[in-house]
């Protein structure tokens, strides 16, 4: 066992992966759960949504020295499954405990090997040709995206506010410099405090939206800024 991996086992073991969870208010988690059922899609496509919306609110947290990253910060979220549709489906069926297991695909070497846009590439030419299951297909292309969007999303609230920032492989390269202000989207908790400080710090008004992550860890975040002396209001609209 490497040194890294030996310091994740003791984070995890001292309870350091509960510490960083938050679950989602009532209100949040049943618009979620309808939402992701609205439309009563097939389960794949719910599946797919379910992730996609999963990610959305999911925050992302990187210990230092870590290279596996994405630990879970929502205890629980909401089912795929209409009511009584899951009992309907597991009587007298065996079932996986965790439910329907939907992967982007089994082949996870030629996933490493080509990439996640190569596989997204595949599905669509697939899709366009009549080939395969056509909701599988738009669900591995839905969750193909929400994937990509979770790593990339961050970079895009902080290059829009000035920041210089480059990509090398695995590791996001950030130059200080002036920010300017903009108007940016909180996209989890930890994210949507990050751009709220550099908010603060750009020259010019800048407009932050997307509170309801921000406010799952940090209620009337904006009362103690301002305390602090920070020009910051909360608006409607």
């Amino acid at each position: 066992m490497t040194e890294r991996i030996e310091r994740m086992r003791e984070w995890i073991a001292s309870g350091g992966h509960r510490a960083v969870r938050s679950p989602l208010s009532p209100e949040r988690f049943a618009a979620l759960q309808a939402e992701i059922t609205c439309d009563q899609l097939p389960l794949a496509r719910r599946a797919s949504r379910r992730l996609r919306l999963f990610l959305e609110e999911e925050r992302v947290i990187v210990n230092d020295g870590e290279r596996i990253v994405a630990q879970r910060t929502i205890p629980e979220f909401p089912d795929i499954y209409l009511p009584g549709e899951k009992e309907a489906i597991f009587a007298g069926h065996y079932m996986h405990e965790q439910g329907r297991v939907c992967n982007i695909s089994s082949d996870f070497e030629s996933v490493l090997k080509t990439g996640l846009p190569a596989r997204r590439q595949t599905a669509e030419e697939s899709l366009a040709a009549g080939r395969g299951d056509a909701d599988f297909l738009l669900a591995a292309i839905e969750c193909i995206d929400a994937v990509i969007a979770f790593a990339d999303r961050y970079a895009d609230g902080l290059r829009a506010m000035g920041a210089e920032m480059e990509i090398q492989g695995r590791v996001a390269r950030v130059t200080g410099r002036p920010l300017h202000g903009a108007s940016v989207r909180a996209e989890d908790l930890r994210g949507g405090a990050a751009l709220t400080v550099a908010a603060l710090a750009a020259e010019g008004e800048s407009r932050v939206t997307g509170l309801s992550h921000i406010d799952r860890g940090y209620r009337r975040l904006e009362e103690d800024l301002t305390a602090l002396g920070a020009d910051i209001r909360r608006v409607r609209g």
